[in-house]
């Protein structure tokens, strides 16, 4: 079955610490997106926080996901609707506002 196209720029939670701190330090008002330093697709995040790059990848047809929370009780259809979709944000406004440098998610998990 091919890869679903959900691309995601997650975030590192020191970096989203540090534009709250720089926004109040800085009184900036607005409203600001906050993501992450590189772009992913779910497979390459899933390989990524495993920590192999040959980790075998099952995907469910959306049809079938969508139909999950009603058989199990606790997955939420919200989440399932994020996990089918994109979730893709500018960084750039941020980065420019607050004069933060991001964390590119492999710094960080592979390191650690």
């Amino acid at each position: 079955m091919q890869p679903l196209p959900e691309i995601s720029n997650g975030f590192y939670t020191e970096d989203v610490v540090s534009a709250i701190i720089a926004a109040l330090c800085q009184e900036q008002d607005g409203v600001f997106d906050l993501a992450g330093a590189e772009c992913l697709s779910m497979d390459d995040l899933v390989k990524l926080l495993n920590r192999k790059e040959t980790i075998k990848v099952n995907h469910l047809p959306p049809l079938i996901a969508k139909l999950l929370p009603w058989v199990v009780q606790d997955l939420p259809a919200a989440l399932v609707d994020v996990m089918l979709s994109d979730s893709l944000a500018d960084p750039k406004p941020v980065i420019e506002a607050f004069d933060l440098r991001l964390t590119p998610l492999r710094e960080v998990w592979i390191a650690g």
